[in-house]
């Protein structure tokens, strides 16, 4: 059975958001959009306290620009077996490489700004997805057969649908979002917060019509096999503070999973301190 934590922690690495569902068009590869401001109040730092985790610190760094050039997450922090494990990334003419100490992350942009193609190589796999785009949102991601299909709702995502092509047949997720009024920050911290999520992804370093402009209140994934049955359902709540500039100073994180089969359900709580 797969596991619906990982098609949730791939939500931020693959990028999200289309037109109103009643007033969808045909999707076409045409690019348009502003170019992207140079980043305000720059995130430096999230505190992490996970029920699943020990305490983990992740920081940031950032270029002359105000570009995302380095992340270092520390895990078990403050504990005897605390480590810390380093990503950076290099800005080319049309590349941004994110290189860590398991993976390589290669995005190729066109002229535009626009994530055109993604490859990512890890210790025993190597995977390429090729980039579409409606009106300058993404609206796929993926190869001619699995991948992520995106529906948009204004300036927001308001659900993705995920093929995973597997030997025993194409297992498929929908996830939707709710969302709050919290803007979202200059990085994907809900990417950086989760567990598996200290390497950067292409919504924190090229971000030009991949991410929605809010911050999610609620997130619900359901997972079907390849003979259409549901088998898994999680639910992501997020409860936000905001300081007197509207940035985001805490999140408060709530996880709910149900394995249909096994009616078992897990219950897990995450807040997160972001420091600027």
């Amino acid at each position: 059975m797969k596991n619906l934590m990982l098609v949730i922690g791939m939500l931020c690495m693959i990028g999200l958001s289309c037109a109103n569902a009643e007033n969808q068009t045909e999707q076409t590869d045409s690019i348009v959009g502003d170019a992207q401001e140079k980043p305000k109040n720059l995130v430096k730092q999230l505190l992490i306290n996970d029920d699943d985790w020990q305490k983990r610190v992740v920081d940031f760094e950032y270029d002359e620009s105000g570009r995302l050039v380095a992340v270092s997450t520390t895990y078990n922090a403050g504990a005897k077996s605390e480590f810390t494990e380093k990503a950076t990334v290099t800005y080319g003419k049309n590349t941004i490489v994110c290189e860590g100490p398991k993976e390589k992350l290669t995005l190729t942009l066109d002229s535009d700004g626009f994530v055109k193609k993604r490859e990512r190589i890890t210790e025993d796999t190597v995977t390429v997805a090729a980039y579409e785009y409606n009106s300058g949102r993404l609206s796929a991601c993926g190869d001619a057969e699995c991948g992520n299909k995106y529906l948009w709702d204004g300036d927001n995502i308001a659900k993705m649908t995920v093929v995973l092509c597997e030997d025993d047949g194409n297992w498929y997720d929908t996830i939707e979002y709710k969302y709050s009024d919290v803007a979202r920050p200059n990085i994907d911290v809900l990417a950086f917060s989760d567990m598996f999520g200290g390497f950067p992804n292409a919504e924190s370093v090229a971000f030009k019509g991949l991410v929605s402009k809010y911050m999610p209140s609620e997130i619900k994934g359901s997972n079907y096999n390849s003979d259409g049955a549901m088998t898994r359902v999680l639910l992501l709540t997020h409860k936000y503070t905001t300081d007197d500039a509207g940035r985001i100073t805490d999140i408060e994180y709530y996880r709910y999973s149900f394995d249909i089969a096994s009616k078992l359900k897990e219950e897990t709580n995450m807040t997160v301190k972001v420091v600027y």
